[in-house]
């Protein structure tokens, strides 16, 4: 019963991302990827290193703590009562057909269409959760007036908070909240509960970004595993999140890794 309601693509896209503890990118090809958090990252073979970097900035066990997490999630049930999502008047000109694309006033399960006036033929109904399209048609030689009435049955959403939370650093460290952005497709308390540990895992002290400028190499791409070592050679594994590059003679990179 999971719905998106009406946003852009890449809106929806992050609403998905978000539900499914994934990160959505577009790569230098403009191909869409989204992609789990836990998915296995591709080890390159590059290092960044001070024979070939300009500037490091390391932003490791300063950015990103937290030791307790909200996560918010719906329950989504249908009613049993059947309620008018939205009504609409035509006149219809003879022989003629009208394509409409209507919106709801409320949302709705299993979408029905009717009219009051036989002599009004409705094709080709498509219908959604907070919208629908139709084609209507007066196959008489008469102009023709006719409501439409789209019902369904109630949708009834009802949002709960989950909070989990490091003791052991509450006590020490006071508490440091984060609250993973809401979507309406996190619809059930383990779905909760599996975002919320995640992020409490991910998210300890000692997590944190390293940002370099380098000589660069579009070889590396984004999700990447890579080495970068700081100027004193002490290196450790990052998975590259941002990438950008700059050309004045000589080709820079600017790179954002995370600490895997």
């Amino acid at each position: 019963m999971a719905f998106l309601p009406k946003s852009t693509a890449w809106d929806a896209l992050q609403e998905i991302a978000n539900a499914g503890l994934c990160k959505v990118y577009v790569d230098r090809e403009d191909k869409i990827y989204v992609r789990s958090e836990r998915d296995a990252k591709t080890k390159s073979a590059i290092q960044i290193d001070k024979s070939n970097m300009f500037a490091y900035s390391s932003s490791v066990s300063l950015t990103e703590f937290a030791n307790r997490i909200s996560v918010e999630y719906c329950d989504v049930t249908l009613s049993d009562d059947t309620v008018d999502a939205v009504s609409v008047e035509l006149n219809i000109e003879p022989n003629a057909s009208l394509e409409l694309t209507l919106d709801y006033n409320t949302e709705v399960a299993f979408p029905a269409i009717e009219s009051d006036n036989l002599n009004v033929l409705l094709t080709d109904f498509q219908g959604g959760v907070n919208a629908c399209s139709v084609v209507a048609k007066n196959a008489t030689t008469e102009k023709q007036k006719a409501v439409l009435t789209i019902t369904g049955k109630a949708i009834e959403i009802t949002t709960k908070t989950l909070t989990v939370q490091d003791d052991e650093s509450v006590r020490n460290n006071g508490i440091t909240e984060y609250s993973h952005p809401s979507s309406d497709l996190v619809q059930s308390h383990e779905q909760a509960q599996y975002i919320a540990n995640f992020l409490l895992e991910k998210m300890h002290a000692g997590e944190g970004v390293v940002t370099t400028t380098w000589r660069g190499n579009p070889e590396l791409n984004l999700g990447d595993r890579y080495v970068s070592k700081d100027r004193f050679d002490d290196g450790q594994e990052l998975v590259c999140e941002y990438n950008k590059f700059t050309f004045d003679g000589g080709l820079k990179q600017e790179t954002r890794g995370r600490t895997t």
